[in-house]
Protein backbone atom coordinates (compact mmCIF):
# COMPACT_ATOMS: atom_id res chain seq x y z
CA UNK A 1 0.00 0.00 0.00
CA UNK A 2 1.84 3.51 -0.63
CA UNK A 3 2.13 5.99 2.05
CA UNK A 4 -0.30 8.70 2.69
CA UNK A 5 1.26 11.94 1.26
CA UNK A 6 0.89 14.96 4.21
CA UNK A 7 0.59 18.49 2.42
CA UNK A 8 2.75 20.75 4.31
CA UNK A 9 2.89 24.52 4.71
CA UNK A 10 6.01 26.72 4.91
CA UNK A 11 6.22 30.02 6.24
CA UNK A 12 9.27 32.58 6.66
CA UNK A 13 10.16 35.65 8.81
CA UNK A 14 12.42 37.37 11.01
CA UNK A 15 12.88 38.17 15.05
CA UNK A 16 14.32 41.15 16.42
CA UNK A 17 15.44 41.13 19.91
CA UNK A 18 16.86 43.59 21.78
CA UNK A 19 17.79 43.00 25.78
CA UNK A 20 19.03 44.71 28.57
CA UNK A 21 19.91 42.62 31.49
CA UNK A 22 21.24 44.05 35.38
CA UNK A 23 22.40 41.67 38.22
CA UNK A 24 21.89 42.35 42.03
CA UNK A 25 24.14 40.88 43.73
CA UNK A 26 25.06 37.53 43.38
CA UNK A 27 21.93 35.66 42.96
CA UNK A 28 19.17 37.96 41.00
CA UNK A 29 19.16 39.03 38.00
CA UNK A 30 16.76 41.16 35.82
CA UNK A 31 16.15 41.25 31.97
CA UNK A 32 13.97 43.62 29.82
CA UNK A 33 13.82 42.71 26.50
CA UNK A 34 11.39 43.71 23.45
CA UNK A 35 10.92 41.35 20.32
CA UNK A 36 9.44 41.55 17.31
CA UNK A 37 8.39 39.51 14.59
CA UNK A 38 7.88 40.17 10.84
CA UNK A 39 6.09 38.46 8.72
CA UNK A 40 7.48 36.36 5.49
CA UNK A 41 7.73 39.59 2.73
CA UNK A 42 8.55 41.87 5.65
CA UNK A 43 6.07 44.19 5.18
CA UNK A 44 4.24 44.45 8.29
CA UNK A 45 5.01 42.69 11.91
CA UNK A 46 3.11 39.65 13.32
CA UNK A 47 4.19 40.17 16.95
CA UNK A 48 4.99 43.06 18.95
CA UNK A 49 6.53 41.22 22.37
CA UNK A 50 7.62 43.41 24.99
CA UNK A 51 8.99 41.43 28.62
CA UNK A 52 10.48 41.93 31.80
CA UNK A 53 12.31 38.50 33.32
CA UNK A 54 13.29 37.92 37.47
CA UNK A 55 16.24 34.47 37.77
CA UNK A 56 17.00 34.22 41.30
CA UNK A 57 20.06 31.55 41.84
CA UNK A 58 19.08 28.44 44.32
CA UNK A 59 22.10 26.93 44.68
CA UNK A 60 25.43 28.24 42.85
CA UNK A 61 25.18 28.59 39.03
CA UNK A 62 23.35 25.14 38.90
CA UNK A 63 19.63 25.49 39.94
CA UNK A 64 17.79 28.63 39.21
CA UNK A 65 14.53 29.83 39.43
CA UNK A 66 12.84 32.19 37.21
CA UNK A 67 9.58 34.08 36.45
CA UNK A 68 8.62 36.20 33.00
CA UNK A 69 5.92 38.35 32.13
CA UNK A 70 5.14 39.20 28.43
CA UNK A 71 2.79 41.76 26.72
CA UNK A 72 1.73 40.13 23.02
CA UNK A 73 0.28 42.77 20.03
CA UNK A 74 -0.26 40.22 17.15
CA UNK A 75 -1.65 39.99 14.24
CA UNK A 76 -2.92 36.96 12.32
CA UNK A 77 -3.34 36.00 8.84
CA UNK A 78 -6.50 38.02 8.53
CA UNK A 79 -5.05 40.81 9.75
CA UNK A 80 -6.86 40.83 12.83
CA UNK A 81 -5.07 42.16 16.24
CA UNK A 82 -5.16 40.27 19.34
CA UNK A 83 -4.00 41.14 22.33
CA UNK A 84 -2.56 38.74 25.10
CA UNK A 85 -0.50 38.57 28.62
CA UNK A 86 1.74 35.71 28.60
CA UNK A 87 2.86 34.43 32.19
CA UNK A 88 6.12 31.98 32.71
CA UNK A 89 7.44 30.28 35.86
CA UNK A 90 10.17 27.61 36.31
CA UNK A 91 13.64 26.15 37.21
CA UNK A 92 16.96 26.12 35.10
CA UNK A 93 19.70 23.48 35.23
CA UNK A 94 22.73 23.30 33.74
CA UNK A 95 26.30 22.53 34.12
CA UNK A 96 29.65 24.03 32.34
CA UNK A 97 32.50 22.25 31.61
CA UNK A 98 35.85 23.74 30.10
CA UNK A 99 34.68 24.48 26.54
CA UNK A 100 30.93 22.90 26.85
CA UNK A 101 28.02 23.71 28.54
CA UNK A 102 24.30 22.42 28.50
CA UNK A 103 21.64 23.45 30.17
CA UNK A 104 17.71 22.81 30.70
CA UNK A 105 15.11 25.68 31.38
CA UNK A 106 11.78 23.85 32.06
CA UNK A 107 8.87 26.30 32.81
CA UNK A 108 4.93 26.38 33.17
CA UNK A 109 3.28 28.86 30.46
CA UNK A 110 -0.04 30.56 30.70
CA UNK A 111 -1.31 32.87 28.00
CA UNK A 112 -4.51 34.86 28.46
CA UNK A 113 -6.25 36.58 25.10
CA UNK A 114 -8.44 39.50 25.63
CA UNK A 115 -11.95 38.53 25.82
CA UNK A 116 -11.49 34.67 25.56
CA UNK A 117 -12.59 33.06 29.25
CA UNK A 118 -10.33 29.85 29.00
CA UNK A 119 -5.96 30.14 28.91
CA UNK A 120 -3.81 28.72 26.63
CA UNK A 121 -1.59 26.37 29.09
CA UNK A 122 1.95 25.09 27.94
CA UNK A 123 4.52 23.08 29.57
CA UNK A 124 7.74 24.46 27.50
CA UNK A 125 11.35 22.58 27.72
CA UNK A 126 14.43 24.08 26.39
CA UNK A 127 17.59 22.62 25.96
CA UNK A 128 20.53 24.83 25.06
CA UNK A 129 24.25 23.66 24.26
CA UNK A 130 27.02 26.44 24.09
CA UNK A 131 30.72 26.14 22.90
CA UNK A 132 33.26 28.02 24.09
CA UNK A 133 35.96 27.81 21.60
CA UNK A 134 38.65 29.61 23.87
CA UNK A 135 38.67 32.25 26.58
CA UNK A 136 39.89 34.70 24.29
CA UNK A 137 37.73 33.86 21.30
CA UNK A 138 34.73 36.44 20.89
CA UNK A 139 32.77 33.93 19.13
CA UNK A 140 30.30 31.47 20.80
CA UNK A 141 28.44 28.69 18.80
CA UNK A 142 24.73 28.45 20.21
CA UNK A 143 22.62 25.41 19.57
CA UNK A 144 18.58 25.26 20.87
CA UNK A 145 15.79 22.90 20.67
CA UNK A 146 12.52 23.44 22.78
CA UNK A 147 9.45 21.12 22.96
CA UNK A 148 5.75 22.57 23.84
CA UNK A 149 3.24 20.61 24.94
CA UNK A 150 -0.30 21.39 25.78
CA UNK A 151 -1.99 21.28 28.96
CA UNK A 152 -5.44 22.57 28.46
CA UNK A 153 -6.45 21.84 24.84
CA UNK A 154 -9.58 20.85 23.63
CA UNK A 155 -8.62 18.56 20.89
CA UNK A 156 -6.08 16.96 23.30
CA UNK A 157 -2.87 17.46 25.29
CA UNK A 158 0.33 16.48 24.21
CA UNK A 159 3.46 17.66 22.74
CA UNK A 160 2.54 20.89 20.22
CA UNK A 161 5.82 22.21 18.22
CA UNK A 162 9.67 22.08 18.48
CA UNK A 163 11.69 24.72 17.55
CA UNK A 164 15.30 24.24 16.38
CA UNK A 165 17.85 26.63 16.45
CA UNK A 166 21.27 26.75 15.48
CA UNK A 167 23.37 30.09 15.63
CA UNK A 168 26.34 32.06 17.26
CA UNK A 169 27.12 34.66 19.80
CA UNK A 170 29.50 37.33 19.11
CA UNK A 171 30.35 39.82 22.54
CA UNK A 172 31.72 42.93 21.22
CA UNK A 173 32.49 44.26 24.91
CA UNK A 174 32.09 42.76 28.66
CA UNK A 175 28.74 44.53 27.91
CA UNK A 176 27.79 43.81 24.95
CA UNK A 177 26.65 40.90 22.41
CA UNK A 178 25.01 40.28 19.16
CA UNK A 179 23.33 37.12 18.71
CA UNK A 180 22.88 35.22 14.97
CA UNK A 181 20.29 32.39 14.56
CA UNK A 182 18.43 30.41 12.11
CA UNK A 183 15.05 28.81 13.55
CA UNK A 184 13.43 25.85 12.38
CA UNK A 185 9.33 25.65 13.83
CA UNK A 186 7.85 22.31 13.31
CA UNK A 187 3.96 22.39 14.24
CA UNK A 188 2.64 18.89 15.09
CA UNK A 189 -0.84 19.52 16.36
CA UNK A 190 -1.23 21.87 12.94
CA UNK A 191 -3.54 20.56 9.99
CA UNK A 192 -2.27 20.78 6.71
CA UNK A 193 1.65 20.13 8.62
CA UNK A 194 3.61 23.59 8.65
CA UNK A 195 7.43 24.26 9.10
CA UNK A 196 8.35 27.55 9.64
CA UNK A 197 11.80 29.72 9.48
CA UNK A 198 13.10 32.67 10.82
CA UNK A 199 16.25 34.67 10.60
CA UNK A 200 16.83 35.49 14.13
CA UNK A 201 19.06 38.89 15.59
CA UNK A 202 19.44 39.96 18.83
CA UNK A 203 21.27 42.58 20.49
CA UNK A 204 22.44 42.16 24.16
CA UNK A 205 23.27 44.58 26.39
CA UNK A 206 24.44 44.01 30.59
CA UNK A 207 24.64 46.66 32.64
Amino acid sequence: MPNPVYAVSNDYGGIFNLSVSKKFGKRVNLQIQESLWINENFSDYERNMPSACITVSLWKEYLKANARYCYLNQKNLKNEIKNRHRYQIGLLTGYKWEHFSASLNSRFESTYTHHVNIPNNRWRNLVTFNYTISPKCRWKPVIDIEFFNFLNNPKGNGLERIWYEAGVEFSIDKKNAVEFKLREEQMIKSSPKQANMFLNFSYKIKL
